[in-house]
């Protein structure tokens, strides 16, 4: 209630209103939307999707990347990237209510307990979970909150965190040793169990950390069994094929260096049936929300990052990058692509974000 009454304030101080708290709008995945295409500057105020996605290339062979308004090598984006969450880490939930009034509570919960995820994937019995990108657990806590209704299942040895070694597993691999997220995988639990992965170790510190104070565990949490993954989204060698249940990523897919591959690791460690769900943001149609979302991103956002934690730079990557997102329909193709059938999205907060869904058949 104060971060709303103060949001409000402050938008009555500069004439705008304060409409952006809509209901969750769903649009079928066959709804392309129409903008200029001729705007020629990097923060376009009309957000111009296929302008964005015309101009980007997303493929395996591009040999930059956009780092908010600028580009950069790949091997340059992912430490940049890096970086940046390194150094928000530590504030990382507290930002995320802040900056959206605590409306992105909603929009995950959305996403597994109202979208059906959990549902129609915790119907196969033992199911493994990978929550990718999960910094600090915020999703994997939802996702355990849905499967802990079920009776414990078999008894559960806790792991050690898992450093992101991807061709020293390989080799242990060859050799017949198991790595720790394997031998995970191979524990049987009648309620299911979760993998939360991020390429950030500092991200998932601060996930273990709120889970011991929450749960006095971070590899028991109600009965479920969890796993914290050092990992890359474009490499998750460690896993096998088809030994995932559902994969879900928030927030996190335009991070990735490499979409296209991340979207194609997600496809091979799916098993048949499995479910690939992810919200990212994206493209906002309404001009009046338009208006004030790009107000809010550009004029707020930076400079609560510079405020709370004097690192403004931070925040306006994530504005920047938010931006040169593709849009809806242009992440629907690239998820088709990847392999993944009868793939949708929905609109929520008149496409302020977007939830793609695609499975592996």
């Amino acid at each position: 209630t104060f971060l709303r009454s103060s949001a409000a304030r402050l938008c009555r101080s500069q004439k705008y209103p304060l409409r952006i708290f809509s209901p969750l709008q769903k649009v079928p995945a066959s709804s392309a939307s129409t903008h200029c295409s001729d705007c020629q500057c990097q923060r376009c105020s009309c957000m111009a999707p296929h302008n964005f996605a015309s101009k980007m290339n997303y493929s395996t062979n591009s040999e930059q990347r956009s780092f908010g308004s600028q580009y950069v090598k790949p091997e340059q984006h992912t430490n940049m990237v890096h970086q940046v969450f390194q150094s928000v880490s530590s504030s990382y939930d507290v930002m995320n209510d802040l900056m959206s009034l605590t409306t992105h509570r909603c929009w995950k919960n959305h996403m597994i307990k109202g979208s059906g995820y959990c549902r129609a994937v915790g119907e196969m019995g033992d199911a493994t979970f990978l929550d990718v990108a999960g910094g600090t657990g915020d999703i994997a806590e939802l996702i355990i909150g849905e499967l802990s209704g079920k009776k414990t299942g078999a008894s559960f040895r806790p792991n050690v965190h898992e450093s992101q070694e991807a061709s020293a597993q390989s080799s242990e691999q060859q050799e017949g040793a198991e790595s720790p997220v394997a031998q995970f995988l191979n524990q049987k639990s009648r309620n299911g169990k979760v993998i939360i992965s991020d390429i950030n170790g500092y991200m998932l510190e601060e996930g273990k950390k709120r889970y011991q104070r929450s749960y006095n565990s971070s590899n028991l949490v109600k009965g479920v069994p969890v796993h914290w993954f050092e990992a890359n989204a474009e490499n998750l060698s460690a896993l096998p094929d088809s030994s995932i249940d559902g994969y879900s990523i928030s927030f996190g897919i335009r991070n990735v260096t490499n979409i296209d591959k991340a979207l194609k690791e997600a496809y091979r460690v799916l098993k048949p049936g499995g479910h690939f769900v992810c919200m990212e943001f994206s493209k906002v149609d309404t001009p009046v929300v338009r208006e004030f979302y790009d107000w809010y991103s550009y004029n707020v956002i930076p400079k609560m990052g510079e405020v709370v934690l004097n690192d403004r730079d931070s925040y306006q990557y994530l504005v920047e990058s938010i931006r040169k997102f593709p849009n809806q329909e242009t992440f629907l193709k690239m998820v088709q692509d990847a392999g993944f059938k009868n793939c949708y999205y929905e609109n929520l907060t008149f496409g302020v974000v977007a939830i793609h869904h695609g499975f592996k058949i």
